[in-house]
């Protein structure tokens, strides 16, 4: 994914993607993701907190359900990979 394609995603589809590779990951490679994360957020003294439309609601919980199925599985070699575009190494 390309960084013109990440900034024409709103929140919600950006933070899917996060909750999508993080359930992938390494416990130290999301140790270093928060760390970085905070480090962020903390600089830009941001307001994360956000509330879901119903739409948003209904459709999150189809894409928690989504989850659970094998075609959308990805390997933990690709879930890596996707991560390392945002990881510092």
């Amino acid at each position: 994914m390309k960084v013109a394609e990440l900034n024409s995603m709103n929140d919600f589809e950006l933070k899917g993607i996060l909750v999508s590779l993080i359930g992938k990951a390494k416990r130290s490679e999301l140790i270093q993701f928060v760390k970085a994360l905070k480090e962020v957020t903390e600089k830009d003294n941001e307001d994360l907190s956000y509330n879901l439309t119903p739409e948003q609601e209904q459709e999150l919980e189809q894409a928690i359900a989504e989850t659970y199925h094998e075609e959308n599985l990805i390997s933990h070699d690709q879930a890596l990979s996707e991560l390392s575009r945002w990881l510092h190494k």
